[in-house]
């Protein structure tokens, strides 16, 4: 049975704990969406583009719920694989996760991104999702530089939502989106406290980066994920996962947004809301059950930037 493992920091930084689970983003949706973005054909090309082999031991930094951490090692069952988070919710919902999952080459620990509690040269393969726009850029690569082996490979994932394309059909009443709109205001405070996104920068300067705190064979690869309710090829269980997966995530934001700041909106105000989400994706539900398509999408392009750490370097020359 996997346990949860506080390390100890002994590099001169104190910890910062945080609470994403109950400020940014809720486990139930952050999980149920990553289900369905790292899907097999997505998470093969994540495998080829940050390089992992066989025999790897692999780190996710900022494994939020551990989607992507049990993915990989349920693909590639010879690879160790660590994920570690600062939020102590998240881990334990690893970790009961993959106990129930019964997968034994995964582990996870509670620590900080930007002081990792692991010694230099500790893995293969280092890794990310969605985590560098939220630290600073370079003290997040040096310490993956750090902990990667010499002739590892270190990758992040990075989702430009200002590539990202939806179709223009929204059903949503005025109502809805005026009482969400109330709600929105408190949770973006909080983002802004929690530092959400202030890091995001474009791919040109993560590049530069890579190539100035020493990586060598940086490379560039996109993931397109695509979401498509009335797509022929999506059996009827998975047209119904997506959309209990972006009402869930709805659901979990309300909840959140009046549990951080009472009287946001009245009590008979949230179960008006609620009703009107619960309402909009039954109707939705209805009709893939009735076979009437609507065609509403969403496309989000996804960035992968992966370095090979140098082997060694003596005179400004590399040895191998």
């Amino acid at each position: 049975m996997l346990s949860v493992v506080i390390l100890c920091f002994d590099r001169g930084r104190e910890m910062k704990i945080t609470n994403w689970a109950d400020r940014v983003q809720g486990i139930k949706g952050l999980d149920s969406s990553r289900e369905l973005r790292f899907t097999d054909k997505n998470l093969d090309q994540i495998i080829e583009y940050i390089h992992i082999n066989d025999s790897m031991d692999v780190l996710e930094v900022g494994c939020g719920t551990g989607t992507l951490t049990r993915k990989l090692a349920k693909k590639a069952k010879d690879i160790t694989v660590t994920g570690i988070d600062m939020d102590s919710k998240f881990i334990n919902y690893c970790i009961e996760q993959a106990n129930l999952m019964n997968i034994d080459n995964v582990k996870y620990d509670i620590g900080d991104a930007l002081s990792l509690p692991y010694a230099d040269n500790s893995f293969n393969i280092c890794t990310s999702h969605t985590v560098i726009e939220h630290v600073n850029n370079s003290e997040f690569l040096k310490e993956q530089y750090r902990v990667c082996k010499p002739n590892g490979y270190v990758s992040i994932m990075n989702v430009r939502p200002e590539l990202a394309l939806r179709s223009k059909s929204n059903d949503q009443s005025q109502r809805e989106i005026d009482l969400l709109t109330k709600i929105s205001g408190i949770t973006t405070i909080s983002k802004i406290e929690m530092n959400v996104g202030n890091y995001f920068d474009n791919p040109e300067n993560i590049m530069r980066l890579f190539e100035e705190i020493g990586f060598k064979e940086i490379q560039l690869d996109v993931i397109s994920y695509v979401t498509c309710i009335d797509d022929y090829r999506n059996p009827y269980k998975l047209k119904r996962e997506i959309i209990e997966s972006e009402k869930s995530s709805i659901i979990e934001f309300i909840h959140m947004g009046v549990n951080m700041k009472s009287g946001i909106i009245t009590c008979d105000e949230k179960e008006e809301l609620l009703e009107l989400v619960n309402d909009r994706f039954d109707n939705r539900l209805r009709m893939v059950e009735n076979g009437e398509n609507k065609w509403d999408f969403f496309i989000s392009p996804m960035i992968i930037i992966t370095g090979r750490k140098r082997s060694s370097i003596s005179m400004g020359m590399e040895i191998d």
